[in-house]
């Protein structure tokens, strides 16, 4: 049987240190400020560079879709070495790039582009479970089959303090942005069938609205799945960070949580003092 390589865009905020352990290969996504390109890799360009450009300058930073022959030359390094290979993708919902690195799929042998309807560590967390997979021995072909199924059970969301950055990024008006930073409200977004919507709009200080997000969010969605959940921010305040973490603990006994820093595309989208869990149920 071919080794099997799992690989993902930068979107999925797998930090480098964690892909090299899970062997892991990762495609950054280009991201534009003015007339300016950048490498989404936390080197050419980190989350603290673009909210500069947004506050400072007005610039949005905004993501390009990779090309299918970025993907084509991504994954034949690995099948020329004799690989299989298993894509998770942005989801299609969100991006041409599943479309994209599908089409680049289908010119190799053994390459399976899976599209994990989700963003973000919601990714992260399909990638986890491929990787145990993997590492069971299973085969590309079974593991991107079982993928299939199991990007239905993941549950992303995030709640939002700065709405001018949607805004900026054309996802919500500027009258509304004005409005919802005036009145502190803090909408929390959701993916619903691959798409995201806001469900509820949460007000007050940023630290009681994060906590109650998370309690909510763990307590709405039937019987865990307990190996993982990630806890992502933005530039949040520690004290903020800390009284979340003490949440999810009160609220469910994962196996593991992850607390990352949100990278430069989900950054771009959402600004400073975004917080967002994610996990996946057993249904």
């Amino acid at each position: 049987m071919k080794k099997v390589v799992i690989t993902t865009d930068s979107s999925s905020d797998v930090p480098a240190e964690m892909a090299r352990e899970l062997g892991v290969s990762i495609l950054p996504i280009p991201i534009t400020i003015g007339d300016k390109s950048y490498i989404d890799n936390g080197i050419d360009i980190t989350p603290e560079d673009i909210y500069a450009a947004n506050d400072n300058d007005g610039l949005a930073a905004k993501t390009a879709a990779l090309s299918m022959a970025e993907y084509y030359d991504f994954f034949k390094q690995f099948t020329d070495d004799g690989c299989a290979v298993v894509h998770l993708s942005i989801g299609a919902g969100y991006s041409s790039t599943y479309q994209n690195s599908l089409t680049a799929a289908g010119e190799l042998e053994d390459v399976y582009s899976v599209d994990t309807r989700t963003l973000h560590t919601g990714i992260l967390l399909q990638i986890l479970h491929a990787c145990q997979l993997r590492d069971s021995g299973m085969d590309a072909a079974a593991i991107a089959a079982d993928l299939e199924e199991t990007s239905k059970k993941v549950r992303t969301s995030f709640i939002i303090s700065r709405v001018d950055y949607l805004a900026r990024g054309g996802r919500c008006s500027s009258i509304t942005a004005l409005g919802a930073n005036l009145l502190s409200i803090r909408p929390a977004v959701e993916q619903v069938d691959g798409k995201l919507k806001v469900y509820k709009k949460y007000r007050g200080k940023l630290t009681s609205c994060c906590q109650q997000y998370a309690k909510e969010a763990l307590t709405s969605h039937g019987e865990l799945d307990k190996r993982w959940v990630t806890v992502t921010h933005s530039s949040i305040a520690q004290e903020t960070l800390d009284a979340v973490i003490e949440t999810v603990k009160q609220t469910a006994d994962f196996d593991e949580m992850i607390v990352l820093q949100a990278g430069c595309t989900i950054s771009s989208h959402c600004g400073p003092d975004t917080l967002s869990v994610c996990f996946m149920t057993r249904d």
